[in-house]
């Protein structure tokens, strides 16, 4: 009765040890806090039974199975400095949980890979519906902020995430550019050249199918807004042509040596470089 009390979390390593599973201690930690994170349903009840069963004397008590959790949590950060040891932990962990006949609990760890794969899914599920008008994009943000607070996800991962949730807003908005070549430039340089950027990257995806899919539709409905804006962008070079008018803010590319380049060359030395697209 003692031991508990000192060290909590420490009676379903010893149950573990008892049954001879005590190499498995990090990882049925790992899974202890899906068991203790999870929404209070049928699947997490029998979830806890089986766990239970798999140490057998031991009662499953909330309060020291989120202590274990959390012991095996932090082990778990400091062996990252061991991959190789990490990842087997991980994937034990995963095994577990499908042995407990609770996969989809996953989600609910922080450290977990299947964990990881279910909260890139239920974003591109979040995306999915906001792209038929059935979402929030509310819903997207919440989604992003939970694949983001994951270990596991690098920071690609968390950057391909935070850049769909701002394409995702962008759609959502009617940013026009105002009257001229002028302020469409400035349109362009403010706020399109980052939905161009965002399209083109978003391609690549995140590694998971179903998100994959979604990012490549908001991609798809980014480019359909784009192409809209090119269009009024052409009409505005076109008018502009008639007269070609420049000033300061507005340079001809044969301008640009003498009111730019040979001021900035008068104090130092300067190096153009030209690219001809």
């Amino acid at each position: 009765a003692y031991l508990p009390t000192v060290l909590p979390g420490c009676t379903g390593i010893l149950a573990a040890v008892l049954v001879g599973v005590g190499e498995d201690a990090l990882a049925l930690g790992l899974v202890a806090r899906v068991l203790v994170h999870a929404p209070e349903e049928t699947a997490l009840v029998a979830a806890r039974t089986r766990f239970e069963a798999r140490l057998q004397a031991w009662e499953f008590d909330v309060q020291d199975a989120a202590a274990w959790a959390s012991a095996a949590e932090s082990r778990l950060v400091v062996l990252e400095a061991d991959p190789r040891t990490a990842a087997r932990a991980r994937q034990l962990a995963d095994q577990i949980l499908e042995q407990l006949q609770a996969t989809e609990l996953a989600l609910h760890s922080d450290y977990l890979d299947a964990g990881l794969r279910q909260r890139l899914s239920r974003l591109g599920i979040a995306i999915d519906q906001l792209l038929t008008g059935g979402g929030d994009v509310a819903v997207v943000a919440s989604e992003v902020d939970w694949v983001r607070r994951h270990h596991g996800a690098d920071e690609r991962t968390g950057a391909i995430a935070v850049m769909a949730l701002r394409l995702a807003r962008w759609i959502g908005t009617d940013v026009r550019a105002g009257d001229g070549l002028k302020a469409a430039g400035a349109c362009y340089v403010n706020d399109y050249s980052y939905a161009d950027w965002a399209r083109t990257d978003l391609r690549h995806g995140a590694g998971e199918q179903s998100l994959d899919n979604a990012l490549q539709r908001l991609a798809e409905r980014a480019d359909s807004a784009r192409e809209e804006q090119e269009r009024a962008f052409a009409q505005h070079l076109a008018s502009w042509a008639a007269h070609a008018a420049t000033d300061d803010s507005l340079l001809g590319v044969e301008h640009v040596l003498g009111r730019i380049v040979a001021p900035l060359a008068r104090q130092a030395p300067v190096l153009v470089v030209v690219l001809d697209g």
